[in-house]
């Protein structure tokens, strides 16, 4: 009788110690993964790419403005009775050169514009697990890594609302 009552003493400090050791493994599992989470960066990946491409946005959106800013406000290069300004004056060769140059840097903008425009196209117009999900289940097949005007009717309506404003916002700079 003795001999049993110490192996179910033994027995429930055995079961004792393996359920406090699964709680502090899972302890230390749960703090791990907290720290893991703490120390990743919330920037990166596709969130890095689409803040870069707002960046670049504001960027040139900035410049449009100060240069329009420029424009109006300055005086010397404004004719009053046109209302039109005249960014330089002087010889044939020094004007061709500098609209050269403020040529070359609008392409600049418009092709840094246009592709932070086409990556988040991208980014918005691609379909999650979820809606692929979905769609295979309707027997709808959605194109994946590439840019279709097809996913539209099977993502949400909200992404679809912004990838069409997004194609509608490079229009202009395809006729510049």
């Amino acid at each position: 009788m003795i001999a049993e009552s110490d192996d179910r003493r033994a027995g429930q400090q055995e079961s004792i110690t393996s359920q406090n050791h699964r709680e502090s493994s899972k302890s230390r599992d749960m703090h791990s993964l907290s720290s893991k989470r703490w120390r990743q960066p919330m920037l990166q990946g596709s969130r890095l790419g689409i803040l870069s491409c707002c960046i670049v946005a504001i960027g040139i959106l900035s410049v449009n403005i100060a240069v329009f800013i420029w424009s109006m406000t300055n005086r010397r290069t404004r004719d009053s009775t046109t209302g039109l300004s005249t960014l330089a004056r002087g010889d044939c060769g020094a004007i061709k050169s500098k609209n050269t140059y403020i040529q070359v840097i609008i392409a600049l903008l418009s092709t840094l514009l246009l592709g932070a425009s086409n990556y988040c196209m991208q980014y918005v117009g691609a379909p999650t697990r979820d809606e692929v999900d979905r769609s295979h289940a309707k027997k709808v097949a959605l194109c994946i890594g590439v840019p279709s005007l097809s996913n539209l009717y099977n993502i949400d309506r909200k992404r679809g609302f912004i990838w069409i404003l997004l194609g509608l916002s490079a229009l202009p700079i395809h006729f510049l």
